[in-house]
């Protein structure tokens, strides 16, 4: 699966479920402008990975569970290959379609090195 495709198909999963709004959240954990890919309980969700009711099922779920699911289904090979993928979901959830600027893949090896600056 290619990287672009990996992106595409994050996303829709976050359109269908709903969650793309979650991506938005002033309590997400952010370092440098680069979403953090563990540790993200703080920010809860109204719907399962598997599109239930977290209410109607009387649990708990947050948007950690949603990234788990996003690199299961992107085949993420690492950490900093999902945290690429969120932040472009990110991204797209903050600026919209229209003005969602694509973060390349050329600039993959770019955003590894600056990853933990």
């Amino acid at each position: 699966m290619n990287i672009d495709q990996k992106i595409l198909d994050g996303l829709n999963y976050c359109k269908e479920l709903d969650v793309l709004k979650y991506f938005k959240s002033d309590s997400l954990f952010i370092n440098n402008d680069k979403m953090l890919v563990d540790g993200q309980d703080k920010v809860r969700v109204h719907v399962t990975t598997e599109g239930k009711s977290c209410e109607e099922l009387n649990e708990r779920w947050t948007i950690q569970d949603h990234i788990d699911k996003i690199g299961n289904i992107c085949k993420a090979g690492s950490c900093m290959e999902l945290g690429w993928i969120c932040d472009n979901i990110r991204y797209y959830a903050l600026y919209g379609g229209d003005k969602y600027n694509f973060y390349p893949y050329h600039n993959f090896e770019k955003y590894v090195d600056e990853y933990n600056k």
